[in-house]
């Protein structure tokens, strides 16, 4: 499976958030302060080409200077942006405020919103923490009243509002860490659950990371493979050290008749897949592990 195909196959699925902020620095004086304000961003420059965004995601730190509540949510909470070009014809972006996603359309033009479309679904959230809803909210405020973006040599983007302040400060998403020895070849399944697979059904893994990926990049590494039936893919978080995260797996959803039981096989290859958690790779051979350590696929090395 060529790269363009997987990672459109990732994007299809996922949706990008930013969010930036960041609190200002009181001047010295001697009379006392009540309240705390924000202050414009003095430092970073100013974001006005909507190329230096173009495919890149954003991690959200900060909300009106206070650190972000859920940092374990999956997804983070992140803003993607997506510059006009021969696959788009204006500039797009889409994110994750922490239970709803949006999208829609920046600018980085003076006098302009930064974000002049600006859609969102508008989920329950139900089973979301309050301070999580609590902090969606003032994210979704923040990028209502924003005015454009600062960006600073460590990789921190401040979402700011029309008065020059910090409303919301994201940082660049980590490039993915991946195990050498799991690129440059494709896997073959060879066992699953402890059972032989199928006589005549091949189910394969390939791994994929970019080389010196810049920080920012929004798919830098991924997995992919056919089940036998359906082509699969997904980015990688991280798969090294022995951890193997990959949170998302898309697939197609062709059937197959034969041979019987191929697409329950491929049910349950993708379920243990999605539950991986680790993994243990001794020569031609990798185990993924599951999160109790336990050995839920084995595969060899193609020839």
């Amino acid at each position: 499976m060529r790269r363009a195909s997987s990672v459109n196959a990732i994007l299809a699925l996922l949706f990008v958030t930013l969010v930036v902020a960041c609190s200002g620095e009181f001047e010295e004086e001697e009379v006392p302060v009540e309240e705390a304000e924000l202050e414009p961003v003095d430092e970073g420059r100013p974001v006005t080409d909507p190329a230096a965004l173009d495919n890149t995601e954003w991690w959200l730190v900060e909300v009106e200077g206070e650190n972000v509540a859920g940092e374990d949510l999956e997804p983070p909470v992140y803003l993607r942006f997506f510059a006009a070009g021969p696959e788009r014809q204006e500039n797009e972006f889409s994110a994750f405020a922490g239970c709803n996603y949006l999208g829609g359309l920046f600018a980085l033009e003076e006098e302009s919103p930064l974000f002049p479309r600006l859609d969102r679904t508008d989920f329950p959230c139900e089973e979301v923490p309050p301070a999580v809803i609590e902090q969606e909210e003032a994210v979704l405020a923040a990028l209502e009243e924003a005015a454009g973006l600062r960006l600073t040599a460590d990789d921190r983007l401040y979402v700011v509002d029309g008065e020059g302040d910090a409303r919301l400060a994201y940082t660049a998403k980590p490039p993915a860490e991946v195990d050498a020895g799991l690129t440059g070849g494709e896997w073959v399944l060879v066992s699953l659950n402890g059972e032989v697979p199928l006589a005549g059904v091949r189910t394969t893994l390939h791994f994929e990371a970019e080389q010196e990926a810049e920080p920012g990049t929004i798919i830098d590494a991924w997995i992919d493979g056919n089940t036998g039936c359906n082509d699969y893919s997904g980015e990688i978080r991280e798969a090294a050290a022995g951890v193997f995260d990959v949170p998302e797996i898309v697939s197609n959803e062709e059937g197959c008749n034969e041979p019987a039981g191929v697409m329950d096989q491929e049910l349950a290859f993708l379920e243990a897949l999605r539950k991986a958690a680790g993994y243990r790779l001794e020569g031609d051979q990798l185990e993924l592990l599951n999160d109790a350590g336990e050995t839920t696929l084995t595969f060899e090395r193609a020839p």
